[in-house]
């Protein structure tokens, strides 16, 4: 097998592995990497240059780059306070930060006391609920099953469903938490 058709299987093996990323970022750089790749290969393969591969692949070397910039230069200027940054890096980390931001935007943050009950048995939940900082205990019939601390969702499967939450939720420690109502 020739250099150039190394190269060619190359680009082809990076398509598949960008399929395999999750992180935007990295599968942008990969499918640029691809592109010159296949850029390369389609420069060499025969007497004369395949100009459509070449071009297409330009253009979307140029669509990949311009979104790079947007998520490199987009979270240089995102602000978050230093409860937002220790949730993010809490339970949020898989995110990119624009993504995270946008999130964080659509919800308000909220204190309970302890023994205020969040959620009552049999009730629809209009807002997803997150634990910032504190515990609190999951009742049925009053009965604790369970407890959540930092980092858990509360009432996401009643959320979720539209189906009333099969247990009730009770603060023990003083509670930060972050609500996100239905849109």
């Amino acid at each position: 097998m020739s250099l150039i058709q190394i190269i060619g299987n190359l680009a082809f093996i990076l398509i598949a592995c960008s399929f395999m990323v999750k992180d935007i970022f990295l599968l942008r750089l990969i499918s640029i990497t691809a592109s010159f790749c296949s850029i390369i290969y389609s420069t060499n393969i025969s007497a004369a240059p395949l100009w459509v591969p070449i071009c297409w692949n330009l253009f979307f070397i140029s669509l990949n780059f311009y979104h790079i910039i947007k998520i490199i230069y987009g979270n240089r200027k995102i602000k978050l306070s230093k409860i937002e940054l220790e949730l993010y890096q809490m339970s949020f980390s898989e995110l990119n930060l624009i993504e995270f931001s946008k999130l964080i935007r659509m919800a308000e943050w909220r204190n309970a006391e302890a023994a205020s009950v969040l959620i009552k048995e049999d009730q629809v939940m209009e807002e997803l609920l997150m634990i910032y900082n504190g515990r609190v205990d999951i009742l049925v019939k009053n009965k604790k099953i369970n407890e959540l601390r930092d980092g858990q969702f509360i009432g996401e499967m009643s959320f979720l469903t539209n189906q009333p939450a099969s247990a009730s939720v009770k603060t023990v420690l003083l509670n930060m938490f972050h609500g996100n109502k239905k849109t």
